[in-house]
Order: C-alpha cells, then sequence, then structure tokens
C-alpha cells in the first residue's frame, strides 16, 4: 500500500497486481476534503460519516482532490411543449412553451465525459415536432470532434432510458455506461457498463437514483470551486423547476420528484437541465447550439 500524505490524499490499493485509486471526500459525496489531519488514511479506510471513500480515474493522481472540468451543453434540436407537463402546478394548460432538446459534454483531467446521448430516430423527430439542429446527428458529433470538444468517450451517463436521453448509445461502442439498475435496457447489458442501485461516483461526477421522473431516473451532482451544480436529466424540465421548488407534471413517482426538488431547493444547487432554452442565455455560447458551463 501507498499513501500520497497532504491535501486530498489520494490511496493507492494493490491487490491481484491491479491498482486502483481512491480520495476522501466530504459526506455529500461532493466536496474533496482538503485537509485531513485527524487520522492516518492509510490505516483507516472504512471511511465515517463524515467522509467516505470514492473512486478516481486509474493510475490518476489529482492534486488536493481538486478536479479540472469543462462543462459543455450541446443543443441537437428544438420544439414547443406542453407546459403542463413542465410544472405540476399548470397541469390541464393548454399552453406550449419553447423546449430544447439537449445533451451534456464534460472533459476532466484526461477524460471525456457524456451525459445522455440525445436520439436521431427521424420518426422520433416527427412525432415530436423537433427541429434537429443537424440533419444527420452523426454531423453533429463530427463538428463536436472537429472543434476539439468530442473524443471518444470514456464514460457515458444515462439519467435514464427514454428515447432521447439513451437512443443514441450506439454511437458510443468503447465507452463505459453508467446507468440505474432499474433504468438498465437491452442495448447496454451487452456493453461495457455499471449498474447502480443508489449512488456511484465516477471522477468528480455522482450519478444518484431518485426514480421521480420515471423508473431508475437518476441526477448526477459535481461542485466546481465553491459552486455545487446538478445534472437533473428529466426530474426538472427546466431549472426553474427546483429554483422556485414546483415540481414536474411528468412523472412516475410524484413524491420522489418533489422530494428531489426541495431538497436542491433548499440547498441551492444550480440545477443543469436537458430543455430549458434559458441555459443558453445564461451561459456563454459558443455556438447557437453549444454552452460553455464551466
Amino acid at each position: 500500500m501507498k499513501t500520497a500524505r497532504g491535501a486530498g490524499r489520494r490511496i493507492s490499493l494493490r491487490s491481484g497486481g491491479a491498482e486502483a485509486y481512491f480520495m476522501w471526500v466530504g459526506a455529500d459525496g461532493l466536496t474533496p476534503l482538503l485537509s485531513d489531519k485527524s487520522r492516518d488514511t492509510s490505516r483507516n479506510l472504512g471511511g465515517t460519516a463524515e467522509r467516505r471513500f470514492v473512486p478516481c480515474w486509474d493510475g490518476a493522481f489529482f492534486e488536493c482532490g481538486v478536479w479540472s472540468v469543462e462543462l459543455y451543453a450541446v443543443k441537437y434540436g428544438s420544439s414547443m411543449f406542453s407546459l403542463g407537463s413542465v410544472y405540476f402546478d399548470q397541469k390541464g394548460s393548454p399552453r406550449k412553451v419553447p423546449f430544447f432538446w439537449l445533451f451534456y459534454l464534460a472533459k476532466t483531467d484526461g477524460k471525456t465525459v457524456l451525459f445522455d446521448t440525445g436520439f436521431r430516430d427521424v420518426s422520433d423527430f416527427e412525432k415530436w415536432g423537433v427541429t434537429p439542429t443537424f440533419p444527420d446527428f452523426t454531423d453533429l458529433i463530427k463538428d463536436l470532434k472537429t472543434r476539439g470538444l468530442l473524443a471518444e468517450p470514456d464514460a457515458v451517463f444515462l439519467t435514464h432510458n427514454h428515447f432521447d436521453h439513451a437512443g443514441n448509445f450506439d454511437l458510443f461502442p468503447e465507452a463505459k455506461f453508467i446507468i440505474a439498475k432499474d433504468a438498465l435496457f437491452e442495448g447496454v447489458r451487452g456493453k461495457d457498463h455499471i449498474a447502480v442501485d443508489d449512488e456511484y461516483t465516477f471522477g468528480p461526477f455522482t450519478m444518484k437514483v431518485v426514480g421521480g421522473h420515471a423508473p431508475g431516473s437518476s441526477v448526477v451532482y459535481f461542485h466546481h470551486g465553491d459552486k455545487k451544480y446538478v445534472l437533473t436529466g428529466d426530474e426538472c424540465y427546466f431549472m426553474a423547476n427546483m429554483t422556485e421548488n414546483r415540481p414536474s407534471g411528468a412523472v412516475a413517482d410524484g413524491q420522489k420528484n418533489a422530494a428531489f426538488i426541495k431538497d436542491g431547493f433548499d440547498r441551492k444547487l444550480t440545477p443543469l437541465t436537458f430543455h430549458d432554452p434559458q441555459i443558453f442565455s445564461i451561459y456563454s455560447k459558443m455556438t447557437d447550439y453549444i454552452a460553455k458551463i464551466i
């Protein structure tokens, strides 16, 4: 066993010739501890109520437990959508509102991570009245690669298994897929994947299963500096679901959805949603279809 002493300690464990790396983080699973004077982590690997042990990238060393993160929102389509589906308190409203169709990509310490994949089935674009950003989704992928934003992803978080979030899973054959056990579907079963029961941490990102919007519907927490974010999947359609504590109108389990939104509201988390046009108003637009979040 080897330890790297100092702030945000990394622990290196060898077993059967393999080596894995871990980092102490705070109890919220988001904040790397920047000091640990109370214990020698080489002897205490089990964690406590105040801290726990999470995996880092294989073979990587993150000084002081701080990851470098770039995060981008990518719009692959736009449409109008029922306001009553966005907000529970607008159920029955005939009004439709502008609606974007997004996925996110992150570049972090030499790794590329996707959050959902979008879809490319022409019949689904027609059914939902979606105008695609590019006529062919693969042209969007080529554009992102040309811009140096997208390499072959190391990991793909699937927040749930609905067509617009997981439909393009087959475009990324080398990626590790991270998805809730209750949302696992046949196409991913035969790929390298992690089926999450409750919570799973990969690098700076922690997936948490909520199950409000749909069975196995999940969210992803991370922090940047002193700001805490949550990639909401469809537990929130719009940022105002969380910032105004307004549960969603499209849910399988309303209590779970409302509890997640109330928790984020109380903790003042910054929601990053997959359908809100405001993402492209609040954050820096690189193009009409790429916004830099961080």
